[in-house]
């Protein structure tokens, strides 16, 4: 069933998933199996059979992409 939201949380989810399609593919891919699969750093090591420490630079990387991403769109709704 689909939940009753606000227009502005519409907006601001519509404006996240804009700014994850935004990203690098292996940032994405990291983004979405730790925030949205719930997998910890070394499930996701696993998973794409890389280092630990990828995993962290990759997400690393990503939230600041992310942050600069969204800054503009939310500095606006202030």
């Amino acid at each position: 069933p689909a939940v009753a939201t606000s227009g502005s949380e519409t907006t601001v989810v519509q404006q996240v998933r804009e700014a994850l399609d935004r990203l690098e593919p292996d940032q994405k891919q990291v983004v979405m199996l730790r925030e949205y699969e719930g997998l910890s750093y070394r499930e996701i090591a696993d998973v794409l059979k890389v280092p630990v420490g990828t995993v962290r630079s990759r997400l690393f990387r990503a939230k600041l992409a992310l942050r600069a991403l969204l800054a503009p769109a939310w500095a606006e709704g202030a």
